[in-house]
């Protein structure tokens, strides 16, 4: 699993980021069936912790704050319920979650 911050870039640059410095140590590009998860916040984790503990979120506010590791505990949880209940995900899941969610089904069951 690799999770990396978009920060104020797209997470398709952030992709290519990635990809870029595997051609740049003359590593192959990750192929369809290694089971290698990457995760891109848009913006920062904090966004996904604001969306998951019931706050408006967005991918364009910057919501980085000093955080405890208890202050993840509940929002993690939900990610879970989430990924495993994707019938209940909601119309408003955040694009750089639901692509989280889509890279988790690359992982073998």
């Amino acid at each position: 699993m690799v999770v990396i911050d978009a920060d104020t870039r797209t997470v398709q640059q952030r992709q290519q980021e990635l990809q870029g410095r595997l051609a740049d140590v003359g590593d192959r590009p990750r192929s369809d069936n290694e089971p290698i998860v990457i995760w891109i916040p848009k913006r920062h984790i904090e966004t996904w912790v604001a969306y998951f503990s019931g706050e408006p979120a967005n991918e364009t506010d910057d919501y980085k704050q000093p955080m405890r590791d208890a202050d993840y505990k509940s929002p993690a949880k939900r990610f879970v319920r989430l990924y495993q209940t994707p019938a209940d995900r909601p119309d408003d899941l955040l694009p750089s979650i639901s692509a989280a969610l889509r890279e988790l089904s690359r992982l073998p069951d």
